[in-house]
């Protein structure tokens, strides 16, 4: 600790030589240059990324017939609205409908020949008993499907439930090891402030000691007769405020000895309260010093200027007592509500696991229940389906089974031959998937159609979103949800629409050399005049920061990977040490630490 103590001087050292020269040789050159300068001001700092992009329509597709004809209809407009269903374009079907009549007329036929040959019964029962077989059957496969297609989607949401519970307790404990380490730095940042008060405390009770002669009885034997003696209450006050202040000095000092950057926040916290207890006392007797000085008369053994000099160091070290004791209260509150951040972020990220458990256990729960019911009503329909079939071998006892099994078989046939001429007269008709708009007609009646071109274009309405491109260098700066101003060249600048940033494709595209990465943006409200292929302008807002201290980005310089500025006090051009953050638009960068409101920095400094 002792070693880290004579580092720290011999740097702090380093650093007032570097400054204080560097002010000197400002000085000395000041006559032979002109200081371009701009004031440290406070505002919203805003940072912003642009583009521009094209409307897309979020679904649009090109209907084709699925079989060749001429066309026999045509049942809509370009630009008129469908519903889903909704017949568009037919093609002339006469012999897809008569194919469909013959497979009926087949199927027709095999039935009646196997009720010919089943005549034992009435043909009522007998029809009715297959009736409910065929049902039977069908309900049958209905529920077997239904299970299988259950089973699927159940089980998909509970392994969905289970990754949403890996990612939440992942983010869960990261939120735990990040928060530990900010709130490990915030101490560590406290520890530093506290050693620099300690110097500065040190420097000020020595200087006043210089003056009362508590501890050092021979530097002011000249003149301490003639100390305070147009109020001696003010001596009495230094004198009784100094051993306090120089005691807690001393306490702080052994607390600071036992304490690193590896201690227990609980232990710097502590040490936080007594350093500011003592930066107090040492303000105490500052100003109790200040006060002597003020009330002692210049005479030969302590001149006017000796006393000036006293004064002006006893304000300098008050004013250093003062910033740290500011350091410390800030950096106090810092603690503060860095714990409160930390407290907050974790029982969100435990609120989000627990959250994510509990749909788990639902999905799991509603697999078991919903798959239990599918299984049990396809166990049911198949007692169902055999007594259904045992009804109608009963009741079709009288012929033999071999008898029947070619008529079925027919029946079977003709029944599947139906299907398919359904299937291909269907193919005569193109209808709406979708509620939309059509967008194209491609034949006139009576025109030859080709498999491979589009019949008709439809489009969804009201569902559009806006594609760009952002740079590699910008696309660091965006975020999901970002909000988004757009403009259209079709309605000019003065119609500005709010929207969303709605995706980031991770996958990057190469543009003329050039890393791009395709953002899509989704207008918060659907506006009806829009259309797809209009060009739009975008302005993302990524950051917007109120009450910001604000330098010209130019004010900002770099030396060993460390940022500073040059502070022109009206006489001298000093370094200041800074802390930035973002960098914003209008040229304006924001400063954490280092400058203050109404300061005067460097742009540049020019020969005359």
């Amino acid at each position: 600790m002792k070693f880290y103590k004579r580092k720290l001087f011999w740097v702090v050292f380093v650093v007032l030589a570097i400054v204080v020269i560097g002010g000197i040789i400002y000085a000395q050159r000041g006559e032979d240059q002109e200081i371009v300068s701009a004031l440290v001001e406070k505002g919203t700092l805003i940072q912003t990324v642009e583009g521009t992009g094209t409307v897309e329509a979020d679904r649009e597709i090109e209907l084709a017939f699925e079989t060749t004809g001429s066309v026999a209809s045509i049942l809509v407009y370009a630009g008129d609205e469908v519903i889903a269903g909704q017949p568009l374009m037919t093609l002339s079907g006469a012999s897809a409908l008569i194919g469909l009549s013959q497979a009926q007329a087949t199927l027709d036929k095999a039935q009646a020949n196997l009720n010919q040959t089943l005549a034992g019964e009435s043909d009522e029962s007998v029809g009715v008993t297959e009736a409910q077989l065929a049902e039977a059957e069908a309900l049958l496969d209905k529920y077997e499907t239904d299970l299988e297609n259950a089973t699927a989607v159940y089980v998909a949401a509970t392994k969905a439930a289970q990754v949403t519970v890996d990612t939440e307790y992942d983010d869960w404990v990261n939120t735990l090891a990040d928060n530990t380490q900010d709130l490990s730095e915030v101490y560590d940042d406290a520890l530093t402030i506290m050693q620099a008060a300690v110097i500065s405390v040190s420097a000020g009770l020595t200087e006043s000691d210089n003056i009362l002669g508590i501890d050092n009885a021979t530097f002011n034997m000249d003149f301490k007769v003639y100390l305070s003696i147009l109020n001696s209450q003010y001596l009495v006050d230094a004198n009784n405020s100094y051993p306090i202040a120089r005691d807690k000095m001393l306490e702080v000092e052994d607390l600071l000895e036992d304490l690193t950057v590896d201690s227990a926040d609980a232990d710097i916290a502590a040490a936080v309260a007594e350093a500011r207890a003592m930066l107090n006392y040492a303000l105490e007797t500052l100003n109790d010093t200040r006060h002597v000085l003020d009330a002692t008369q210049a005479n030969s053994d302590i001149p006017d200027a000796t006393l000036s000099t006293y004064k002006s160091n006893i304000d300098t070290d008050r004013d250093a007592v003062n910033t740290d004791l500011t350091a410390l209260n800030n950096q106090e509150q810092l603690i503060s509500s860095s714990t409160i951040a930390a407290q907050t972020a974790e029982d969100s990220a435990e609120n989000a696991y627990e959250a994510a458990t509990v749909a788990l256990e639902q999905a799991e729960a509603t697999e078991a229940d919903q798959v239990a019911k599918a299984e049990a009503l396809v166990a049911t329909q198949t007692a169902a389906v055999a007594t259904a079939s045992a009804n109608l071998v009963y009741k079709e006892a009288v012929p033999r089974s071999v008898d029947t099994a070619a008529l079925e078989a027919q029946i079977d046939e003709a029944g599947a031959a139906l299907a398919l001429a359904q299937e291909e007269y269907n193919k005569t008709i193109i209808t709406a998937p979708f509620d939309g708009q059509v967008t194209d007609i491609n034949y006139e009646i009576g025109e030859q159609v080709a498999l491979s071109t589009a019949a008709i274009g439809m489009l969804a309405m009201n569902e559009f979103q806006i594609v760009t491109d952002i740079d590699e260098a910008d696309i660091i700066k965006l975020t999901l949800d970002d909000p988004v101003e757009v403009t259209f060249d079709a309605f000019g600048d003065d119609m500005v629409f709010d929207a969303r940033v709605a995706k980031i494709n991770p996958a990057e595209k190469s543009i003329e050399g050039v890393v791009y990465y395709e953002v899509t943006i989704f207008l918060n409200e659907p506006v009806e005049q829009i259309r797809s292929g209009m060009s739009a302008d975008i302005t993302i807002i990524t950051e917007q920061i109120e009450d910001a201290v604000l330098i010209p980005s130019r004010a900002v310089l770099t030396e060993n990977f460390e940022k500073y500025t040059r502070v022109y006090d009206g006489e001298e051009v000093r370094q200041r040490m800074l802390e930035i953050g973002i960098r914003g638009d209008a040229g304006k960068t924001q400063v954490i630490n280092g400058v203050n409101e109404g300061e005067e920095v460097v742009i540049t400094i020019r020969e005359k």
